[in-house]
């Protein structure tokens, strides 16, 4: 595909320093992320370090890898994942553009950096502390957390020094990949059918009007969301549909019909009983505790 989708924007993508870091408690991210508890991919890096588990880290050819206490996690860019926490679990999640390892235009370790994240087949790398260079890792991320607490002046240098040393372990350790992925085409159509979800879930949106996005049969849509995400069309409409809802009510001061309208559901009445079927409370109640 020559298109770059994003499915989850960096939310500090236009800031003079575009370092997110979301601390997630329980099944609450702090602060929220449009992708969060949703398969969705972005265009920056991505580390995680687990300070209490389990979590559940699922891609499209890798299903429900549990991360646990002190584990930590690396995910290249424009990887379709799912990060499922649970009630009990703690995670800091570290998301930056890939420039930030290139240190000035046109350095030589350019080239060195988009060896191995341009590799299309070096997806993720899940980090344990049992491995020495992978617990040393482990160690740079907890940094990474502690700067978090108490930002000085010296804070975006601190940061970039890290992930740099973090990094360059990365680079001496890691041996590429070179076996061909087998599913690409259900890749494609997958980032197809998500990109047309994204611009269109406001919509009225039907399993025809997503199939023939991508130019496909009812039956072959049915397949690709199966096979890659185990969910059907419907269902990840109305996830997408109610993390959106979540940022409003977070976010702004539109009303609760406003709302619903804005998402995708012609019914306040409809769109307050599947919230609160699946969220375990009603928009306003969920409002009134943010």
């Amino acid at each position: 595909m020559t298109e770059k989708i994003i499915n989850s924007v960096n939310l500090y993508q236009k800031n003079p320093f575009p370092y997110l870091v979301l601390n997630v408690k329980g099944i609450a991210a702090f602060p929220h992320n449009p992708g969060f508890r949703n398969w969705h991919w972005h265009e920056d890096l991505q580390f995680i370090f687990i300070s209490k588990g389990p979590i559940i880290f699922s891609t499209l050819e890798n299903k429900n890898i549990i991360l646990n206490s002190s584990e930590g996690l690396f995910l290249n860019k424009n990887q379709i994942h799912l990060i499922e926490p649970t009630t009990q679990s703690n995670y800091h999640s570290f998301i930056f553009p890939e420039e930030f390892l290139d240190f000035y235009l046109n350095s030589p370790a350019n080239i060195t950096v988009n060896k191995l994240i341009n590799n299309q087949n070096f997806n993720f790398v899940h980090l344990l502390p049992s491995n020495p260079w992978q617990r040393r890792i482990l160690e740079l991320l907890k940094q990474l957390i502690t700067l978090e607490d108490k930002k000085s002046d010296l804070y975006p240098y601190q940061v970039l020094v890290n992930l740099h040393n973090i990094w360059l372990l990365m680079q001496e350790n890691i041996d590429l990949p070179t076996d061909t992925p087998s599913n690409n085409l259900t890749k494609e159509r997958i980032y197809i059918f998500l990109n047309y979800i994204h611009h269109h879930f406001a919509e009225k949106i039907t399993i025809t009007t997503i199939a023939s996005s991508a130019h496909v049969s009812k039956s072959e849509c049915l397949r690709c969301f199966h096979s890659a995400l185990n969910v059907t069309p419907y269902e990840y409409l109305l996830n997408y549909q109610l993390q959106k809802s979540i940022m409003l009510l977070q976010n702004s001061d539109f009303n609760i019909t406003d709302i619903a309208n804005k998402v995708g559901f012609n019914q306040p009445s409809h769109f307050i009983a599947i919230f609160k079927k699946r969220i375990g409370k009603t928009p306003k109640q969920f409002r009134d505790l943010q």
